[in-house]
């Protein structure tokens, strides 16, 4: 059916505006969390990033009930794309009392891959795509379905924004693998939608843009930037591996050696990811199995053919329930106890450490620890009274998130500073808030059961997508999907 767009040019706009806002909050929010931790509910990040979602979803919703509407009128069933808008959109709202809930059950889990969070990042992505099936039902600007798969791909890739924005919570062999796997999920899906011979690349260079221009705002406001993704090179493989016709194993691969040749040697150089040998070896096949996977659930997931692609798939989504809790910095959970008075003196990879607090005053002991990316370090303190001091030896260049831990009458209580390894710098943070530590409220099996429910619904949820792409689904013409 052919419809006008005049009247729908705004709602479409209004809904880039708004997921564009979302997205930009969410790595302001992380830069917020990195440099200044602990904050209120009603930030500027927070802001940006609720309304966004707001504003997009209703954009959306106006567009989506139009299309119900007509339906209605022409006695036809209504078609999926209303009730996937309806989840993803609900999912994305969802996301936030869920995360609550899952810290005061779980404790601390301020990581971007806790289930409530990639709840929240797959519904975003969603609803992009959801718009990106809808402009493909009508005639529609060609600049519009750029930007809408350069948000799918956008929000895909923020589920390595932390190793980009080099705050790395897990391992860095994690980063080629899920990066695989989400932007050939992601740029798969757009290959579905947009009938054009490079459309991935085309989304991913729209994703490049937007985050060169979140990087600048960020600059602008005195908060690090993240690093370029080069989200382009998976791109650019995918519609290269189509163009010659590959099969799902071997598109996997073409992928797989854009990131192994290309991604992690400049992010290496740009960045500190600090991949080993050994690491690099493990990532290889993992990254293939990882890029693989993604296409395969991109096509449609389940076939015949691929039984043990199934297996695999649901095992690397659950996997990430068992990770183990982050290894990196926390912006503070539990009820605030006072601050504390930070001065380092960073050389190369060493830090000398003094902390003054009335905290210590009362503490049983304390002592420093570094954390990132999985990797821990700690020393005992010297000093007395209400003063500590001490030298931390960093394993790694890169950000460390360098913790006092105090063990008082009233449990263990923390502050925190972020100290970059690898430079020569000093450091004063006066008046450190200072919290005490939240015990989890449930087991390790019960966190792991939940995970595993979550991630579950994630990826029945992006079959959904999937399946929603395919001719026999949405009711259009393969001939009329340009």
């Amino acid at each position: 059916m052919r419809v006008s767009w005049s009247w729908q040019v705004l709602l479409v706009w209004a809904f880039l505006i708004g997921a564009a806002s979302a997205l930009a909050g969410g790595y302001w929010d992380d830069a917020w969390h990195t440099e200044r931790g602990r904050d209120a509910f009603f930030i500027a990040p927070h802001i940006a990033i609720y309304a966004g979602i707001t504003l997009s979803g209703s954009a959306l919703g106006l567009l989506l009930a139009r299309e119900l509407l007509a339906r209605r009128w022409e006695s036809r069933a209504p078609g999926p794309l209303v009730w996937i808008g309806v989840i993803a959109l609900g999912g994305t709202l969802a996301s936030a009392p869920i995360d609550n809930a899952w810290h005061i059950a779980f404790g601390r889990d301020a990581v971007l891959w806790s289930p409530p969070h990639m709840l929240g990042i797959v519904g975003a992505m969603g609803l992009a795509y959801v718009l990106l099936l809808h402009l493909r039902e009508h005639t529609a600007p060609p600049v519009f379905p750029a930007l809408a798969g350069g948000l799918v791909v956008a929000a895909a890739a923020f589920a390595v924004a932390e190793y980009e924005t080099d705050v790395p919570q897990f391992a860095a062999v994690w980063y080629p693998v899920v990066l695989g796997f989400s932007v050939a999920v992601a740029c798969g899906l757009v290959r579905a939608a947009w009938s054009t011979q490079w459309a991935a690349t085309s989304a991913s260079l729209v994703q490049t843009v937007f985050l060169l221009l979140v990087g600048g705002l960020l600059l602008a406001l005195d908060f690090d930037a993240p690093l370029v993704s080069l989200t382009v090179v998976c791109g650019l493989a995918i519609d290269l591996a189509a163009r010659r016709g590959l099969g799902l194993a071997a598109s996997g691969a073409t992928v797989a050696t854009g990131i192994v040749l290309i991604v992690l040697p400049l992010r290496q150089a740009t960045g500190d990811l600090g991949l080993s040998v050994a690491e690099v070896a493990v990532a290889i096949p993992a990254t293939w199995l990882a890029c693989t996977s993604g296409l395969w659930l991109a096509a449609g997931g389940p076939r015949r053919r691929f039984p043990v692609l199934s297996a695999v798939t649901a095992s690397l989504a659950a996997l990430l329930a068992f990770v183990g809790p982050a290894g990196a910095h926390d912006p503070g959970q539990g009820d605030p106890a006072g601050t504390v008075n930070w001065n380092a003196t960073v050389t190369d990879r060493a830090a000398v450490l003094n902390a003054t607090s009335g905290v210590l005053c009362s503490g049983s002991s304390a002592r420093f620890v570094g954390r990132r990316g999985g990797q821990v370090v700690s020393t005992v303190w010297s000093g007395g009274g209400c003063s500590r001091s001490a030298r931390l030896t960093f394993g790694v260049s890169g950000r460390w998130f360098t913790y006092l831990e105090v063990r008082t009458p009233v449990g263990v209580v923390e502050s925190w500073i972020p100290l970059d390894a690898g430079a020569t710098s000093r450091v004063s943070v006066p008046a450190r808030y200072a919290y005490r530590v939240a015990a989890p409220g449930s087991t390790r099996a019960v966190k792991a059961a939940a995970g595993v429910l979550v991630y579950g619904g994630v990826l029945v949820f992006l079959l959904l997508l999937a399946r929603a792409a395919q001719p026999m689904t949405t009711g259009v013409p393969t001939a009329t999907r340009r």
